[in-house]
């Protein structure tokens, strides 16, 4: 066999050796991690939202809320309730049908005690701030809100 033949095949067989110890230091180095979400709430994400806040309301009515959120600590759910004062003095209070937090967005619902329309509140959660809109389920009255956590 040719000595330049047999040189060639041992040069690249190292190639191939320094190529796979590169590979092999890139994965071992965590330059290469990948952060996969998850849709599911942590519960750190929950504990964001706990608690009282205090918030306003416009569109089709207006007014001030006080909205109370807790987890229940078997379920894991979210609950709560709801205090709504509307800017023409009426004032009602009732629990919360449905509330769900996921990737920072609170859809919460509720039936007002008058009439029991359902009334459904989404919102997304920016620092200590909940904002977003409200609508009545048959679509008659919509508008926005945004609350404030007071305490963290």
């Amino acid at each position: 066999m040719p000595i330049a033949l047999v040189f060639s095949f041992v040069l690249m067989l190292i190639k191939i050796l320094l190529l796979s110890l590169i590979g092999v230091s890139l994965l071992t180095t965590g330059h290469a991690q990948v952060a996969i979400p998850s849709s599911h709430p942590t519960p750190d994400s929950i504990a964001l939202i706990l608690g009282q806040w205090n918030g306003s309301f416009e569109g089709a009515s207006s007014g001030k809320f006080e909205l109370t959120l807790r987890q229940d600590s078997g379920s894991q759910q979210l609950s709560g309730q709801i205090v709504v004062m509307l800017s023409d003095g009426d004032r009602y209070s009732t629990k919360l049908k449905k509330a769900v937090f996921t990737n920072n967005q609170l859809v919460a619902s509720y039936s007002e005690p008058d009439d029991g329309s359902n009334v459904t509140l989404t919102g997304q959660l920016a620092g200590s701030v909940l904002k977003g809109n409200w609508a009545v389920s048959d679509g008659q009255a919509t508008g926005t809100w945004q609350a404030i956590h007071p305490i963290r």
